[in-house]
C-alpha cells in the first residue's frame, strides 16, 4: 500500500490516569491555514446561524456517556500522543539535519519545539537559534535562510530525503517548510523558524510548566479541544497555553515566571534588555519544594474530577475578565490595569512586580525597540520573557466578545444539576449574534466541522484494529500518489503548454482535477463496485476570497515547473511517462474543460450510503461490477487489490442479506498553492457491528485508488502506455 495513503489508526500511548500520574498528552491543533489565521483572507469564523440541537449521532453520545470519567480522559488525553515511531522520526531528522547544518554554519543550534502540544508523527517543528531579525539584520537573516534552503535542496543524506523546499514569513520570523520522508517511517512536514534566543527559551519555559505538575497538561490538553471545537483559530495555541498557565498560578498550583527567577538567582541571559533565564528541567523538584502547589502532586483524589473542575473554573475565571480595562502579565501571573500602566501612575500593591519591572525596563530600552506592547488592543496575553510583546495580537474584539460568551454558557452548563462530569457534555454548539456580523455569506455550517473534529479526535488513533472496529469510526487519509504533480508538469513541460497558459493556471486546474477525481473516484467506486446508493449528499463551501494569490504561492509552482523541465531535469527520465507531441492539441482541450470553480477555500461533504450487497457476496459479482470504472486495459489497476480484499472478507462475520448504512465525512482544505488538498475522509456506521464491512471498504479505497490515480492523470495527459 503507498505511503502516501493509509489508514489513520496508529498506535498511541494510553496510560491511565486514575492516579496523579502526568499522561504524555502531544496534540495537534488543525492545519495553520484556518480561516482567521496566519493570512489576510476575510473569512474568520464559520458559526452557525441558528441553533443546533446535536452534532453527534445519539448513539455515539449514550456509549460516551456510559465511560468512566478516568476512561473517557484517558481516553482524550491520549488520542494524538506521539508514537515511538514519531520519536524515531523526529530523533532522526533532527540529528540529519543538525549534522548537515553544522558543517555550513558553526554557530547554528537546532531546538524542536517540544512545547507544541501536539506535534506528531506528520510534523515536526524546529526552532534555529542564533539567526533572528532581533540579532541580526533583515538581509543577514534572509541570505542565511537562503543558503540553508539551497543546502536542504541539494542535500543528499543517508536517512532522510528532503522535498519541496519553501520559504516564508511566520509570526514575524523568517521560516521554512520541506517535506522529509525516512525510509522506515514514511514523511514528514518539517518547519525551521530562524528565531532570536527569547523564543527558543519561551518553547523551553512551557515544556517546564507541563511537566511541573500532574494536573497542566491535561487541562491544557482539553481547553484546545474545547477551543478547536468552537473554531477559535484566531487565537493562537501559544496563547492558550499561557492562558491556562495563568489560570494555575491564580489558582496557586504553579508559581510565576518572576518568583522562579528571583528563586534559582541564575546568571541573567538578556535579550534586548529582558531577562530571559529559565529554570531547568531538572529544577522541578526544587520549585515544588520552595512553592508547594495548592494541589499535591501525589494527591489521592480523583484524578479526572480534579481534571474536569479545573476546566470548569477556567471558564469562570476567563468569562468574567473585563480584558477591555486589564490585561494578563504573565511573568506575574497577575492581572494588571492597562491604565496604570498606559499612563505610568503608581501601580496597586498586587500589581507592583509585573509593573515596576515593565518600568524599569522601559526606562533602559534598546534603541529602536518598541516601548509598549498594544495597549489599545481588546487582548493582550503579555509574552511572559520579552514583556512588551503581545501573544494575544490582531485577535478581533468580536472573537474575544464571543470567546467570553462561550466560556461563560460552557460554565453554567456543567454547574447544571446533576452536574457534568465528562468532557464531552461540555462539546455542544453556542450560536452568538456577534459572529453573525463577520460570517461570510457561504461558510461551513459549525456542526459538519465539529463532526470531523469530534470524530477525528476520538477515533483516527486506537491501540488496536478491534477498538476502530468497534468504536463506529473509521479515518482515511488521501493524499496525492508519488509523481502525481511531477508528471503533470513533467508533460506540460514537455509538450510547451506551460508557454500556452502559464504554470500558475495549470497548477490551479490540476487542482481542480484532483478535487473532482477523488469525488468521482468516491461515488463511483462505491457505486459500481459495491452496488452502493448514495441516498443523500450535502456540501457546504467556504469560498478564498483572495483577488490574488501569494507571491510565495506562486514561487512554490514556479519551483515546482522549472524542476520538471525536461532540458534541466536532475532526476531519471524514465520516472515519467512520455507524451505523444501530437496529443497537445487534445491535452489543450481537455484541460480547458476544467472549468468548474475549484470547491473553495475548505469543502465539507456528507455521504449518506446504503449498500444493498451484503459484502461476503462481492467475491462472485466483482468480475461483472469493478470492470466498469476503468477501461479493460487498466481493470488490472483494481483487481489485485479486490482478490487480496476478497481473501479478507472470509475472515469476517457474515452480515446476511441486510443492507450496509453507512455516512462518509469528506473535507478538503485548498493550500493555496503549496501542494494539493489532503482529503480526510472519516466513515461512520450507524450500527457498531458493521465495521468490520466498512474496514474492508476503507481498505479497498487505500489500495485502489494510487494507481486509479495515476491512470486518471495519464488518460487526461495522453500518456504512451
Amino acid at each position: 500500500m503507498d505511503h502516501n495513503l493509509s489508514l489513520c489508526n496508529k498506535q498511541g500511548e494510553v496510560k491511565s490516569t486514575s492516579s496523579p500520574v502526568q499522561p504524555p498528552i502531544r496534540y495537534r491543533r488543525p492545519h495553520p491555514r484556518q480561516p482567521g489565521r496566519h493570512h489576510s483572507t476575510k473569512i474568520r469564523d464559520n458559526s452557525p446561524p441558528r441553533n443546533i440541537h446535536s452534532n453527534i449521532h445519539p448513539s455515539d453520545l449514550e456509549r460516551l456517556k456510559t465511560l468512566p470519567p478516568s476512561d473517557l480522559l484517558s481516553q482524550l488525553v491520549s488520542t494524538n500522543s506521539i508514537t515511538i515511531q514519531g520519536r524515531e522520526t523526529h530523533s532522526i531528522i533532527l540529528a540529519q539535519l543538525t549534522n548537515l547544518l553544522q558543517r555550513k554554519f558553526m554557530k547554528i543550534k537546532l531546538n524542536p519545539i517540544s512545547s507544541v502540544i501536539g506535534y506528531d508523527t506528520s510534523q515536526v517543528e524546529i526552532l534555529v537559534e542564533n539567526f533572528s531579525e532581533k540579532d541580526h539584520s533583515k538581509c543577514e537573516i534572509n541570505s542565511v535562510a537562503s543558503q540553508v534552503a539551497q543546502i536542504l535542496r541539494t542535500s543528499n543524506l543517508t536517512q532522510v530525503r528532503i522535498d519541496n523546499v519553501q520559504l516564508f514569513r511566520k509570526e514575524g520570523f523568517q521560516s521554512m517548510r520541506f517535506v522529509a520522508r525516512t525510509s522506515t517511517i514514511g514523511e514528514a512536514d518539517v518547519f525551521l523558524s530562524f528565531v532570536n534566543v527569547g523564543q527558543v527559551q519561551l518553547s523551553r519555559l512551557v515544556t517546564f510548566y507541563l511537566k511541573l505538575h500532574p494536573v497542566i497538561e491535561p487541562v491544557t490538553k482539553l481547553v484546545q479541544l474545547w477551543a478547536d471545537y468552537h473554531q477559535f483559530y484566531e487565537i493562537s495555541r501559544e496563547c492558550l497555553t499561557w492562558m491556562v498557565l495563568m489560570y494555575a498560578g491564580y489558582e496557586e498550583i504553579i508559581p510565576s515566571v518572576a518568583r522562579m527567577q528571583s528563586f534559582l538567582k541564575y546568571p541573567e541571559d538578556k535579550v534586548n534588555g529582558w531577562d530571559v533565564t529559565i529554570p531547568l528541567q531538572t529544577d522541578g523538584v526544587k520549585i515544588l519544594s520552595e512553592f508547594p502547589p495548592s494541589i499535591p502532586t501525589n494527591s489521592s483524589d480523583d484524578f479526572a474530577a480534579t481534571v474536569m473542575e479545573l476546566v470548569k473554573e477556567f471558564f469562570h475565571y476567563y468569562a468574567k475578565l473585563d480584558f477591555e480595562k486589564d490585561f494578563v502579565c504573565t511573568n506575574t501571573l497577575q492581572i494588571v490595569s492597562k491604565t496604570a500602566l498606559a499612563a505610568g501612575s503608581m501601580p496597586k500593591p498586587h500589581e507592583e512586580e509585573g509593573i515596576l519591572k515593565y518600568f524599569k525596563w522601559f526606562g533602559n530600552k534598546p534603541k529602536n525597540e518598541k516601548p509598549l506592547f498594544d495597549i489599545p488592543t481588546s487582548f493582550c496575553i503579555q509574552n511572559p520573557l520579552c514583556l512588551n510583546h503581545n501573544l494575544a495580537r490582531g485577535v478581533r474584539k468580536e472573537i474575544i466578545t464571543h470567546f467570553q460568551h462561550v466560556c461563560s454558557t460552557t460554565y453554567k452548563h456543567m454547574e447544571a444539576n446533576p452536574p457534568v462530569i465528562s468532557f464531552f457534555d461540555t462539546l455542544f454548539p453556542i450560536p452568538s449574534t456577534f459572529m453573525a456580523r463577520i460570517r461570510p455569506k457561504k461558510y461551513i455550517p459549525v456542526e459538519d466541522l465539529q463532526n470531523i473534529v469530534t470524530l477525528v479526535y476520538t477515533s483516527l488513533k486506537k491501540s488496536s484494529p478491534h477498538e476502530t472496529c468497534a468504536s463506529g469510526w473509521l479515518g482515511l487519509r488521501i493524499k496525492p500518489p508519488k509523481n502525481f504533480v511531477y508528471q503533470f508538469a513533467f508533460s506540460m513541460n514537455e509538450l510547451n503548454i506551460t508557454q500556452v497558459l502559464g504554470s500558475w493556471l495549470l497548477f490551479r486546474k490540476l487542482e481542480i482535477f484532483w478535487g473532482t477525481m477523488v469525488d468521482d473516484f468516491l461515488q463511483t467506486f462505491l457505486q459500481k463496485s459495491f452496488n452502493t446508493v448514495i441516498t443523500q449528499k450535502e456540501q457546504n463551501t467556504v469560498e478564498n476570497l483572495r483577488s490574488k494569490q501569494p507571491r510565495k504561492s506562486r514561487k512554490y509552482v514556479e519551483i515546482l515547473f522549472a524542476k520538471t523541465n525536461p532540458a534541466t531535469l536532475q532526476c531519471s527520465p524514465d520516472k515519467f511517462r512520455k507524451v505523444n507531441i501530437s496529443s497537445k492539441t487534445s491535452v489543450v482541450e481537455s484541460l480547458e474543460k476544467l472549468i468548474q470553480p475549484i470547491v473553495g477555500f475548505m469543502t465539507c461533504t456528507i455521504l449518506k450510503c446504503t449498500c444493498s450487497t451484503p459484502l461476503v457476496h462481492l467475491k462472485f459479482e466483482r468480475d461483472t461490477n469493478c470492470g466498469e470504472i476503468l477501461p479493460p486495459a487498466k481493470r488490472m489497476a483494481i483487481e489485485s487489490p479486490f482478490d487480496q480484499m476478497c481473501e479478507s472478507l472470509h475472515q469476517t462475520e457474515n452480515t446476511g442479506d441486510e443492507p450496509l448504512h453507512f455516512e462518509i465525512f469528506v473535507k478538503m482544505e485548498s493550500h493555496l498553492g503549496y501542494s494539493l488538498p489532503i482529503i480526510e475522509v472519516v466513515f461512520r456506521s450507524v450500527d457498531d457491528k458493521e465495521m468490520k464491512s466498512i474496514q474492508v471498504l476503507a481498505e479497498a479505497i487505500s489500495q485502489s485508488f494510487p494507481k486509479y490515480a495515476m491512470d486518471r492523470l495519464r488518460s487526461l495527459l495522453r500518456c504512451e502506455d
